[in-house]
């Protein structure tokens, strides 16, 4: 299948042998969002999807889209006519959208499918932005301004959005690793001290 870009994070593997890839969640998206397949998403202060920030927590992985009555707007079916949509796509992939200014108040509106992962055993491959080496297996990293990277400058022992679990799974490119989401707007316990969600 074509894609606007190279970048992006896509399903690998779950390390919970009992688990496969996750059934996406609908979150309607926030107004005139450009979305794209394999980007990371958090939900923002109102409540809607946006792109994941650099060093937030995040929702989870876009891995498609619908509208309101669940049709994928790159369908064969689907109605072009109504303006509640613009299909960005580049190099003829269907992998991006960008949502109407007035998508949180439309009737007809536009979701993002979001894997969610809140226990971090979904390993999402990912092309990072820089050279991945053996002493990054572990440790965890923040992601480039469109949440479809991970930044390799932002390696650190202690905080990050992702953790890097394996580099150069396919043996031929060194660039590329295995990463799950470390830093989840979903919380695994009672009481939080840092905000999970930002405008």
């Amino acid at each position: 299948m074509p894609v606007s870009s190279s970048n992006g994070f896509y399903y690998k593997r779950n390390i919970n042998a009992v688990l496969d890839a996750p059934d996406p969640l609908q979150v309607r998206l926030a107004d005139s969002v450009t979305l794209t397949i394999g980007q990371m998403v958090r939900i923002n202060t109102s409540g809607y999807a946006a792109i994941g920030s650099i060093s937030g927590p995040v929702l989870g992985v876009c891995v498609g889209f619908a509208d309101d009555n669940g049709i994928n707007p790159y369908s064969l079916i689907y109605d072009t006519s109504v303006a509640n949509v613009t299909l960005a796509g580049t190099n003829g992939a269907n992998d991006k959208i960008t949502a109407s200014s007035n998508n949180q108040t439309n009737s007809h509106y536009m979701l993002a499918m979001v894997a969610i992962d809140p226990g971090g055993s979904i390993l999402y491959q990912n092309k990072t932005n820089g050279t991945l080496t053996q002493a990054n297996v572990g440790q965890f990293a923040n992601l480039t301004a469109t949440a479809d990277q991970v930044d390799t400058a932002t390696f650190s022992d202690t905080t990050g959005v992702v953790q890097c679990l394996a580099i150069n799974p396919n043996g031929d490119d060194a660039t590329v690793g295995l990463f799950r989401i470390a830093t989840s707007q979903l919380l695994s316990q009672v009481g939080n001290s840092t905000a999970v969600r930002s405008a």
